[in-house]
């Protein structure tokens, strides 16, 4: 399925979480990290459902953003269809109509990138996600992302009553 998939290093992002830990618990530079994380990915979500196909509006309802910490410490942000979402059902056999429920998930890497069918057609893709991650992902990504939990912390630090200098300019792709 297509998801804005891209490994993306911070230059000096493990180190400055390192210092704020003296002014926030775990907990709560996790929600901090996160709700940035998400608040930079809103204009991939955005642009995603604005160019994913509208025909019955199962995949664009099915869009999704996602961001959580992994087993191994490193952070993830997906932004994709939603695994198990069911989309409304076509017809009902009253009047004629199949019954099928679509599952966005399952189809929606052939809408990105075309498939060809049995009779040997080609269908052309329809990208949606592409588009999304190549103008809002990546480094526009990492600087909304640093200014954010720039702000973020210097809130935490103001109400704990520690001074921090901060540099919200970004970060870097490594």
């Amino acid at each position: 399925m297509p998801s804005a998939k891209t490994n993306l290093t911070i230059k000096g992002f493990e180190e400055a979480v390192a210092k704020l830990a003296n002014i926030a618990d775990k907990k709560q530079m996790d929600r901090r990290i996160n709700a940035a994380f998400k608040k930079a990915a809103e204009p991939v979500l955005e642009i995603a459902k604005s160019k994913a196909p509208k025909d019955t509006g199962a995949l664009r309802d099915s869009i999704i953003l996602n961001s959580k910490k992994l087993r191994n410490g490193n952070r993830s942000v997906r932004v994709g269809p939603k695994t198990g979402f069911v989309g409304d059902f076509a017809g009902t056999k009253e009047k004629g109509g199949a019954v099928s429920f679509s599952k966005p998930s399952k189809y929606a890497h052939l809408v990105e990138y075309g498939f060809t069918m049995r009779n040997g057609r080609k269908k052309r893709g329809k990208p949606f996600m592409r588009p999304a991650a190549a103008r809002a992902g990546g480094q526009r990504f990492i600087d909304k992302a640093a200014k954010l939990l720039g702000k973020s912390f210097a809130r935490l630090a103001k109400k704990k009553g520690v001074t921090i200098r901060s540099s919200t300019g970004g970060g870097k792709i490594v």
